[in-house]
């Protein structure tokens, strides 16, 4: 959101003015969302509209994919297959949570929709047209997300398998040029402007030791197997693994074996996520439904051929299945919105009222440092986004995310997603940074005693406590935090009624 913003009003993609570091993962929600905010959307309300279509645009691709993979329309299958996403806690989480999620999950499986579709085209315009279709689908879920690479890979591996048997390699070149269309330029523009191949955030997220990662990742994919529901996970790998009964099905069939087995493997070697209800597996969650509901498909048909109305009793049938399923994630619901859970924490995992409860303290601290900040003022802190972006002065992400000397040089200290590394010490005396915040989770109701540091005063630093106030800060009762501050705006500050200064005695 803050690099949104700074593109809309400067008209520079950066997160600091001057500094160009990619420090967003996700080009296409970044730019629709400072499109948005130049139209006046606020940049947080244009990313829960987008987060909101881009739902809406998955449960239509969704009913597509079903489509292209059974070869046909199939009204029961398409009720259970919408009942089971929109009552799945992710999907809902995840389409309201301010992150491209959604919009990339649609994305994706538009695309392997009409990749499909094109598989049975009947005739070679049409196929021709759907493979462009596809091929520019894919390229906008790269845009949306790194991984979209995966399935446009797993896409052309099963259209060039078709290619050698029915010679449709004009469709083969049409996906490939579509595709690269639209992710070379911006991979040029990203060289030329950023420096690098990748977005700064891979830098970061593929660092440490790489059992440690495939050991965290494997425990948060037990959780996910648990929570999406393992019932529908067993259905969906096994519809995979059945044979298809044509040609094109086969194809279909293997696209999503090759897609649904790569971004799983991909989730678990980058650790998992520290956030919660596993949105990195909701875009692969569309492809295993389908897949899940290839047997209810096959029992309309059966049943139709039994009864008039045998289809209205697989519908029912299949609306149960999604009943129980809703049961099921109602409660994961409830469990991800506390701020404590023991199964989460047993897996460094945040839960999702965790997470809000933060979201709350770190914008209302972001807006009294705005208030106390003036012109040439910087800070430090790793919980790098809502904090700066109420803030709205230059911040220095000790984490790295949005800072490339952290994200190739700093320190490995653990293998928790994007907090894999730190600024190193020298780096930050470099920067010195006004308002310097250690541990962003410091915050405290009542006032607390402040001494001198004997590390940082000597370095020009000392301990200072912020004074929030609910009326202006919005946050809902008083709240403190501790921080350093810079010893000469310190005794600028000094008397202030909303920050509580140390005494220098570093000595």
């Amino acid at each position: 959101l803050r690099y949104a913003r700074t593109w809309a009003t400067t008209g520079a993609p950066v997160y600091n003015p001057g500094e160009r570091v990619e420090g967003y993962t996700s080009f296409l929600f970044t730019a629709s969302v400072a499109l948005l905010t130049r139209f006046g959307i606020d940049p947080p309300v244009g990313a829960r509209l987008l987060g909101a279509c881009g739902a809406i645009a998955l449960l239509a691709a969704s009913l597509a994919l079903l489509r292209g993979l059974v070869g046909r329309r199939s009204w029961p299958g398409s009720v259970a297959l919408l009942a089971l996403l929109a009552s799945s806690a992710p999907v809902a989480a995840w389409s309201l949570g301010g992150l491209e999620t959604s919009v990339f999950a649609a994305l994706a499986s538009a695309g392997l929709a009409a990749g499909f579709a094109g598989f049975r085209a009947s005739n070679p315009t049409n196929r021709n047209r759907q493979a462009l279709l596809a091929g520019a689908t894919l390229g906008l879920a790269t845009l949306a997300r790194p991984e979209g690479a995966i399935f446009l890979s797993a896409l052309f591996l099963a259209w060039a398998g078709l290619a050698l048997r029915q010679g449709v390699g004009g469709a083969l070149i049409r996906l490939t040029l579509a595709y690269l269309a639209l992710v070379l330029p911006h991979a040029i523009w990203r060289w030329s402007y950023y420096g690098h191949l990748l977005p700064n955030t891979f830098y970061v997220k593929w660092t440490g030791p790489a059992e440690e990662l495939w050991f965290r990742g494997l425990r948060y994919g037990e959780l996910a197997l648990q929570e999406m529901n393992p019932v529908l996970i067993l259905a969906g790998f096994l519809g995979l693994l059945a044979p298809g009964n044509s040609r094109e099905q086969v194809a279909a069939l293997w696209t999503l074996r090759l897609t649904v087995t790569a971004g799983v493997l991909t989730v678990l070697r980058v650790g998992g996520d520290f956030l919660d209800l596993y949105r990195f597996f909701v875009p692969l969650w569309s492809p295993l439904l389908a897949a899940a509901l290839r047997p209810l498909t096959a029992l309309e048909d059966t049943a139709r051929q039994r009864h008039p109305r045998g289809a209205m009793a697989v519908a029912v049938l299949g609306l149960l299945l999604a009943a129980g399923h809703g049961l099921h994630q109602a409660r994961v619901g409830e469990r991800s919105l506390q701020i404590s859970e023991p199964e989460r924490a047993a897996r460094h995992l945040e839960p999702l009222g965790w997470t809000r409860e933060y979201a709350l303290r770190w914008a209302a601290m972001g807006r009294w440092v705005a208030d106390l900040a003036r012109p040439g003022d910087t800070m430090a802190v790793g919980a790098a986004g809502a904090m700066p972006y109420f803030a709205q002065i230059p911040n220095l992400d000790l984490l790295g995310l949005c800072d490339a000397h952290i994200a190739h040089h700093g320190h490995v200290i653990g293998t928790r997603p994007g907090h894999q590394r730190f600024a190193p010490h020298g780096y930050l005396l470099e920067r010195r940074p006004t308002f310097l915040f250690f541990n962003p989770e410091s915050f405290h109701e009542g006032p607390r005693p402040l001494g001198p540091d004997s590390r940082w005063n000597p370095l020009g630093w000392v301990w200072a406590e912020a004074i929030l106030d609910p009326s202006r800060h919005g946050y809902p009762r008083p709240l403190r935090m501790h921080f350093f501050l810079r010893r000469e705006r310190a005794e600028e500050l000094r008397g202030h009624p909303a920050i509580r200064i140390a005494e220098d005695n570093p000595r």
